[in-house]
């Protein structure tokens, strides 16, 4: 798990290559940092080999600084488009993907481009 800052208004987290069948979770997120655009890298071995899975879908999560309480976002995120992103205005502590049926994959990351 890491973080990349780039300076005090940008960072780039990104949670360990774990099984798809287990949620990810990125703890200790900057709260001073507003914008967030997190996707998922998706992987057919643990050594981090790139594949498009051919179905399921990833619900994101942010944990408000505020309540203290996991959010979920408005829409979830399709594993058949590698690219497809979301975007959380907020702040928040930590960030969460929760996968339901997840195939061809074996596994995943979490990763969040956050900034002010």
């Amino acid at each position: 798990m890491g973080r990349n800052t780039i300076d005090q208004q940008h960072a780039l987290y990104d949670s360990p290559i774990d099984v798809v069948a287990n949620t990810l979770v990125i703890p200790k997120i900057d709260k001073n940092l507003e914008k967030h655009y997190i996707g998922v890298r998706y992987y057919s071995a643990a050594d981090g080999t790139p594949v498009t899975p051919t179905g399921g879908t990833v619900a994101i999560q942010a944990l408000d600084e505020v309540t203290n309480q996991w959010t979920a976002s408005a829409s979830t995120l399709t594993c058949t488009d590698v690219t497809d992103k979301e975007t959380i205005s907020a702040n928040v502590t930590s960030i969460r993907a929760v996968p339901t049926s997840i195939l061809t994959a074996t596994h995943w990351q979490l990763f969040s481009s956050s900034n002010l």
